[in-house]
């Protein structure tokens, strides 16, 4: 949806009234208290990605509540969702929208990706989550989460709503979470974050977390050195998550001084891939020369991203001729200085649209002390007829800068003046500027050849570059060093991530949100990522890894910029195998010409792929996960299910016959 709306923060909802309270009659019988005022005070903390501009329609009620030993209540199964057309039975499972509570989009595209995933989704609907409800977890949520959550998916595969409104899977969230507790717009993959772990502590195996000292590597091969972190990764979680989510990478850090190397393995619930940044960009400005016969010339100039104005000053040199410490850079707006540069301040600040000039003067810019330049504008006198008889002034042209010798002035008095002026203006007569002024002529200017260059634009980045650039070298940040156990101090050391072995469903999170300590930027980068067999072997530095191939099944999308977006999802439906969008509460079929913009055909054969500006996550189901009806059985009894843990491919079923005894599980 276009633009973006900030709505005020909003107070929070008890979690005991959500609970109680959300039914027609409890409405009414609340509405007759609803003079009773309340005053809570909570603290948020939010970080902003975007905002949505969703509709925002929240009911808000109130009841007297205010004691610092408040215990969240129990959990009970929350069956008074709204529906649409309660009375149809007819809806397809898993074909079901979510309502938007306000601003809520980032949470209904996470819930619509998760709903599509098979094999814990069908972990929820055949209720085997309740046999492994940790309720005494210290890290976990005393199984709420996971309750409210399988509550949620039952009614959204129960075939009978076209959509539920989850304000109770919400107020839960926000009980454990309070930067999801409020209706500001927030981000949908730390959402995903939070629910994953949140599910996983619900749900942990592990009643009793073991203390485990962690061992360097010391030299010792990586298979042993992998097999000895994920056996201690699983003493202490093991969960549905870790079944499908977690994968292992291994971590290698180089200290810059003694050249210790430091070897670890460490379990990840999802890959977060850089995207290339452009590291330049091209700005019009325009060159005012010296010579006042000389039509200003319009430049295209590439300059660094992020770089400062000395940088631009020197690429326009570069064009022009012009020395780059005769320049002054200014925005003009309206007929006047908008701003003067400093040339330290960061090219960040210019933005696409303003007008840039830059003045030739005739001194150095930082040797010649002896002159003083001074902006000048020019302006227009005029008289308001009728009885107030007043006078006024309007801007018009293009203002210029002067250089005045200081020791030219005729008195001390008018050299401090001029030290304290911030421009002067030329007051022109209206008819003495009708007779004598060309604003045709004052807004004529020349264009470069620069300005007609267009430089090739690479029209998308494959997904597997952004997984080298993932696995890509490098040195840490001054704000960010290593302790170096040899040197036993804090190093800037080199570090470079593999990955070991991955998951039956790898969820990819595109990092679109750029910050940095001068800007802060969505990055609209096209990625192609394919739909269909997605070859991650090539990635995988574990030798006994085998073939590891993944179909998409889910996409959370962001449309927007960091000021205002709208989240939605395409998802693929495990029953029947087809694509559907998701957009809140309206749920549509998705031809692949949606989801896969170009067909490229290669030794005869078609390849779908999938360009898109605004893909933000993807889940990637391992094929040999994907049987018939969708199902993948992750019981730790069942023969299939020890190979999930250790990333090692299962036997496909035109495989199985072949090699019975090969696999070897680690």
């Amino acid at each position: 949806s276009p633009g973006a709306t900030n709505f005020p923060t909003l107070p929070k909802i008890s979690p005991s009234l959500s609970n109680n309270y959300n039914n027609i009659n409890n409405r009414k019988r609340l509405g007759l208290l609803g003079r009773k005022s309340l005053n809570i005070s909570a603290t948020y903390a939010f970080k902003l990605h975007s905002y949505s501009s969703c509709n925002y329609k929240v009911n808000m009620f109130s009841s007297s509540m205010k004691n610092s030993n408040y215990c969240l209540p129990s959990y009970t199964a929350y069956k008074n969702y709204d529906y649409s057309e309660p009375g149809r039975h007819n809806e397809q499972p898993g074909l079901c929208g979510l309502s938007n509570l306000g601003n809520t989009c980032f949470m209904n595209s996470a819930i619509q990706c998760l709903s599509n995933t098979p094999p814990l989704t069908e972990y929820f609907l055949n209720d085997k989550y309740q046999e492994e409800l940790n309720y005494d977890n210290p890290l976990g949520m005393r199984g709420e989460i996971a309750k409210s959550y399988a509550e949620l998916i039952k009614q959204m595969w129960s075939g009978k709503y076209s959509y539920v409104t989850p304000r109770a899977f919400k107020t839960q969230v926000g009980r454990f979470a309070p930067q999801f507790s409020g209706y500001q717009q927030q981000d949908c993959q730390e959402l995903l974050a939070f629910l994953l772990d949140g599910l996983h502590e619900d749900l942990n195996r592990i009643r009793k977390k073991p203390y485990i000292q962690l061992k360097d590597a010391d030299g010792r091969p990586d298979k042993i050195v992998a097999e000895e972190a994920w056996e201690n990764h699983l003493k202490r979680n093991d969960s549905i998550i870790v079944d499908i989510f977690h994968g292992l990478f291994k971590s290698t850090l180089v200290c810059p001084e003694c050249a210790k190397i430091s070897v670890t393995f460490d379990p990840f619930c999802y890959l977060t891939l850089p995207l290339p940044m452009k590291k330049e960009r091209s700005l019009e400005v325009y060159l005012v020369r010296l010579d006042p016969l000389s039509k200003p010339m319009q430049y295209k100039v590439v300059v660094p991203k992020i770089g400062n104005i000395q940088d631009l000053c020197i690429a326009l040199s570069t064009l022009s001729g012009v020395a780059a410490d005769k320049m002054i850079v200014t925005d003009i707006y309206n007929h006047r200085f908008h701003r003067i540069f400093a040339m330290d301040e960061n090219l960040t600040s210019i933005m696409e649209r303003d007008d840039i000039y830059v003045f030739e003067i005739a001194i150095n810019r930082t040797e010649d002390t002896e002159q003083v330049v001074i902006p000048v504008c020019l302006r227009e006198k005029f008289r308001h007829s009728g009885y107030s008889h007043h006078s006024g002034s309007t801007h018009f042209g293009q203002p210029f800068l002067i250089a005045v010798p200081r020791n030219n002035t005729e008195d001390k008095l008018y050299n401090l003046l001029l030290l304290r002026i911030s421009f002067l203006a030329l007051d022109w007569d209206p008819e003495f500027k009708k007779r004598y002024f060309d604003e045709n002529a004052a807004e004529d200017f020349e264009k470069h050849e620069s300005v007609e260059y267009r430089p090739p634009k690479k029209p998308f980045v494959k997904l597997k570059d952004c997984i080298e650039l993932f696995t890509t070298k490098e040195k840490l940040g001054a704000e960010d060093p290593w302790y170096c156990p040899n040197c036993k101090e804090h190093q800037q050391a080199t570090k470079k991530l593999d990955l070991w072995s991955l998951p039956p469903v790898l969820v990819v999170h595109l990092k679109r949100f750029s910050y940095s300590r001068y800007m802060r930027d969505k990055l609209d980068t096209l990625v192609d990522f394919p739909i269909n067999d997605l070859d991650m072997s090539e990635f995988l530095i574990n030798p006994n890894a085998g073939p590891c191939r993944y179909n998409l099944i889910a996409v959370s999308n962001h449309y927007g910029g960091m000021g205002g977006g709208h989240y939605t999802a395409f998802a693929k439906n495990k029953d029947d195998g087809k694509w559907y969008y998701f957009d809140d509460s309206s749920v549509s079929t998705a031809s692949e010409e949606q989801i896969v913009a170009s067909i490229s055909f290669q030794k005869k054969k078609a390849e779908l792929q999938s360009n898109s500006k605004a893909a933000y996550v993807l889940f990637y189901q391992r094929k040999d996960t994907i049987s018939g009806t969708g199902f993948f059985p992750l019981d730790r009894e069942t023969k299939q299910g020890a190979s999930a843990a250790t990333g090692i491919p299962l036997e496909s079923d035109e495989d199985s016959n072949e090699n019975d005894n090969d696999i070897e599980n680690e």
